[in-house]
């Protein structure tokens, strides 16, 4: 560190100055043009602090609700480029709690869709309109594993009784006003195991629920 006299900066207009002598507590450290020592000053700000630890943090709880109540386009933006600049994190954050907690993960995505509906519907149906391609072949695709899943074997009461299950998932869209799906318990394309469409591996549940359940075998 270049050591420059008191004197010097007070001429040049300079806050601190530094002549590497010690001060009478042993800091070998820059002062302050008015004569403190920065490393006394520092030392005594943190006892200052532990001492009146209680009261500081009481006084900043109290100045940061009234600047977040004070500036709520601010904090939702400084939330925003955090969340932004750390998204990785939070999304193993968030994969850690539901793995955790699937049931309490579930309940709050429930909440959350329905809280959110109308909001929901339109973001799923301008992803719709916006990536036709992908529908077209997820769907050409399922019907594909469908008829690949479906065994020769079944009666026409079992093919009766899955065509009912489409029935009343439309049947429930119409009078909740929400989309219902046709779920397999065991999936058709499961990872680790696969189901067949045959009557007793399909269930009528919330689209959301089926969604976010996606090809994973839930066992109860």
């Amino acid at each position: 560190m270049k050591l420059v006299s008191r004197k010097e900066a007070q001429t040049q207009g300079l806050p601190k100055y530094f002549t590497g002598l010690k001060c009478r507590r042993g800091h070998v450290s820059e002062r302050y043009v008015a004569g403190a020592c920065c490393a006394c000053v520092s030392e005594r700000k943190k006892e200052m602090y532990q001492e009146r630890r209680v009261e500081v943090l009481a006084y900043m709880k109290v100045q940061g609700a009234i600047y977040r109540a004070a500036n709520p386009e601010k904090r939702a933006e400084n939330t925003r480029r955090w969340q932004q600049n750390n998204r990785e994190h939070l999304l193993e954050l968030d994969r850690a709690r539901r793995l955790a907690n699937p049931e309490a993960s579930r309940a709050r995505s429930r909440a959350h869709y329905y809280r959110h509906r109308e909001r929901e519907l339109l973001r799923q149906k301008v992803w719709r309109m916006a990536n036709r391609g992908v529908i077209n072949a997820f769907t050409a695709k399922r019907k594909a594993d469908l008829l690949q899943r479906t065994p020769g074997w079944l009666s026409p009461d079992d093919l009766w009784v899955l065509q009912e299950a489409y029935a009343l998932a439309r049947m429930r869209t119409d009078l909740f006003g929400f989309s219902w799906h046709v779920d397999h318990v065991i999936p058709l394309r499961g990872k680790k195991v696969s189901g067949l469409h045959v009557p007793n591996n399909v269930r009528v549940i919330p689209a959301a629920d089926n969604l976010r359940k996606g090809n994973r075998l839930e066992l109860a």
